[in-house]
């Protein structure tokens, strides 16, 4: 996600050639730059917690002030009067706000449900549930069953042969949060997810 942040700010060099690609790289980072500070001083928190999702080792427990829609507008707004103040240039000032709260928009469309649209409120994300997630109806009165139905050929890349293994997992089932998803494998071509119970504190 770092490269979709750091995207964002090469393009806004073309909108605002006057600020520095330093600067912009900031303004397109800033939750992240505040994040660790807040996790730190224990306003905020995370674990390491290694297979929790595929792409970091970090479960991101809480981060209200630093990711939630409110507070990241509110940080592009302090940052990008800091920048009229000194340079005197609503334009760029506009753009480095608007990378702020860009940060938001691609944390939100990106991340599992834990980004907050404000301080205290519930944690969603853009694709909670996704199109290739169906319900299947079971007899005897037990709830529905969500499916994920993923189509299509996979190659490890680690691996030598050129095909995928009947035993391997991939796909969407791959993304789903560990801790509110039990994931049980069916046959090669289906999966189950169903919802885990919420753990007492």
């Amino acid at each position: 996600m770092f490269l979709g942040h750091f995207a964002t700010a090469y393009a806004a060099k073309r909108l605002a050639p006057g600020t520095s690609l330093g600067t912009l790289f900031a303004a397109a980072q800033l939750p992240d730059v505040i994040w660790p500070v807040l996790v730190l001083t224990g306003v905020e928190q995370a674990a390491v917690a290694p297979g929790d999702t595929a792409f970091t080792p970090l479960r991101f427990d809480s981060y209200p002030i630093s990711h939630s829609l409110l507070t990241v507008v509110a940080w592009g707004a302090a940052f990008g009067a800091v920048h009229f103040w000194r340079k005197h240039r609503p334009l760029d000032a506009f753009v480095l706000a608007a990378l702020v709260v860009g940060h938001w928009v691609l944390d939100f469309v990106s991340h599992r449900p834990d980004i907050p649209l404000w301080p205290g409120g519930e944690a969603r994300a853009f694709l909670e549930e996704p199109a290739n997630v169906i319900l299947v109806p079971l007899r005897g009165g037990a709830p529905d069953v969500a499916k994920v139905v993923d189509f299509g050929l996979v190659k490890d890349l680690d691996q030598d042969t050129d095909l995928s293994r009947d035993d391997q997992i991939a796909g969407t089932p791959l993304y789903l949060a560990a801790r509110r998803q039990v994931l049980s494998a069916l046959d090669t071509m289906s999966f189950v997810r169903r919802a885990a119970p919420e753990p007492r504190s």
